[in-house]
């Protein structure tokens, strides 16, 4: 029982004594509010609906640029190829001769040599997208201007379509740089291989388009045709500058945003930032052809665009030589774009799943460009080494299908690997001068191909094209190897970053 001087129990109202009900009680002690943790809560979750949002939005728009690019490639592909198309109609309407017409042909292969280097270090600050647009319509008006070419005098108009040529080649170099920057900025490492296969695919329409395009416009002439090239072009450059963006929007990428603020906050000095301070020559130099593996990485696509033109240029004249019909090699030729089409398309995710596989994903020391390089390796190998042989030294020139796609798709799949690793073995500024680089030492093999391998030919037999395609593609390989666990740029940052 309460005392009359005693303390009141903290929280209980006395009733024995009306003394004891002037005495102070003790207060009570604060009630928690559960509804601050309800609030709480509540801006978690909205929060988490705000960023699911966000992610699926960026989905969306990457897959329209994606689209934007794939669309956009395709047609430099058709205002390339529309001349190539309409030769025979141009022999045949203006009297030319092979002679001059291949005089044409090559001021534009040349000239896209060059300009694949020359334009990708001097674009390296402009906006890709609008480099991208820019370029489709400069060779759209050089498709248009080569219709209306005067034809009074085939020296003449020799002259001018060589000269619009070699114009439409530098005006080519622009798409190739930006639409891989545009993908390097879109595209995380863990999912790069599957969009770079995808716009890949652009090769191949683009070479599929052309024809169809020339055909449809060949009821004008050959003048006609490059019209309607250069026409379709114009129009898709506009739906390309409004489907194609630089990078994601800093809504969509807000959590990459602040992830790299932090990073930032921690390393203000990233290894990284010499090169993003590189301009012009030393852009090219230090920033792209003196990185790890790059140099036998251009070496390779030398020669790996060199088996190709080789095979393309002369198939139907090596068949030719065992008595067959020279028509016969088309279809061969068909089936050995099938299966780089195949390949084109499964290189890409095959090396990204591989990748996860041996635990990229998870921030493993799984070398990204080393793993790449592996599934090349093993296609080369396994798939393109072999059906070389067999194409080179069938019995009596007799080449079976099967060893032609297996042969597209062995040699397309090193193609796209080595065209994506020189992607990533760079930082994102200079993504657009590794393809610059790399496309130069195509064209620069495609060369090699034409008229010297011809002259050997000719004056050896047709027996050192066939040492020179079994070499290659053995050399292919040993130019590889050296790169087999070699890390992406951004993994040799990290690493520098967390020692």
């Amino acid at each position: 029982m309460l005392r009359a001087g005693g303390p009141a129990a903290p929280g209980v109202f006395p009733l024995a004594s009306p003394k004891l009900a002037l005495l102070p009680l003790a207060p009570l002690a604060p009630r928690p509010y559960p509804r601050v943790a309800f609030k709480s809560s509540r801006i978690a979750v909205r929060s988490s609906a705000q960023e699911d949002h966000q992610h699926r939005e960026r989905k969306r728009k990457r897959l329209v640029v994606v689209f934007g690019l794939v669309l956009s490639y395709s047609w430099y592909y058709v205002c390339r190829l529309s001349l190539t198309y309409a030769a025979p109609a141009i022999v045949r309407e203006e009297g030319l001769d092979l002679r001059r017409l291949g005089a044409i042909l090559s001021c534009g292969q040349i000239s896209i040599g060059f300009s694949k280097i020359l334009s990708s270090v001097l674009t390296a600050d402009l906006s890709p997208s609008r480099c991208l647009v820019v370029g489709l319509l400069l060779t759209a008006g050089c498709n248009v201007l080569a219709s209306l070419a005067p034809g009074d005098g085939a020296t003449k108009l020799v002259l001018i379509l060589a000269g619009l040529w070699a114009l439409n080649g530098l005006f080519q170099g622009l798409g190739s740089p930006s639409c891989a920057r545009i993908i390097s900025a879109w595209c995380s490492a863990k999912e790069r291989g599957f969009f770079w296969s995808l716009w890949n695919v652009s090769n191949n329409l683009g070479g599929a388009l052309a024809p169809l395009m020339v055909g449809f416009g060949a009821a004008a002439g050959w003048r006609g045709s490059l019209l309607l090239a250069g026409f379709s072009a114009a129009v898709v450059s506009f739906l390309v500058f409004l489907l194609v963006h630089d990078s994601p929007s800093a809504a969509a990428a807000a959590k990459a945003a602040k992830a790299a603020k932090a990073a930032k906050a921690k390393a203000p000095a990233v290894p990284g930032s010499a090169e993003d301070q590189l301009s012009g020559a030393s852009l090219f130099w230090r920033g792209c052809l003196l990185q790890p593996g790059m140099a036998s990485l251009a070496m390779a696509n030398f020669l790996i665009y060199g088996l190709k033109s080789a095979l393309i240029c002369w198939l139907a004249f090596y068949v030719q030589s065992y008595g067959h019909n020279a028509l016969s090699a088309a279809p061969r030729l068909s089936t050995f774009e099938c299966g780089g089409l195949f390949g084109s398309v499964l290189s890409g995710p095959l090396s990204d799943r591989y990748w996860h596989l041996r635990g990229g994903e998870t921030g493993s020391t799984a070398p990204l460009v080393g793993c790449r390089v592996q599934v090349a390796m093993t296609f080369v190998l396994c798939v393109m080494v072999p059906s070389v042989f067999t194409v080179v030294f069938a019995p009596g020139g007799r080449i079976g299908y099967p060893a032609m796609f297996a042969l597209g798709l062995g040699l397309y799949v090193a193609q796209s690997l080595c065209a994506l690793c020189g992607l990533e073995l760079v930082s994102g500024r200079a993504a657009g001068v590794s393809q610059g680089l790399l496309g130069w030492s195509a064209y620069t093999g495609a060369a090699a191909a034409g008229l010297p391998l011809g002259w050997l030919i000719q004056s050896s037999g047709w027996q050192v094209w066939r040492v020179l395609m079994a070499g290659g593609a053995l050399l292919v390989t040993a130019l590889l190897l050296p790169l087999w666990r070699l890390p992406s740029n951004e993994q040799r940052h990290a690493r520098v970053l967390s020692e």
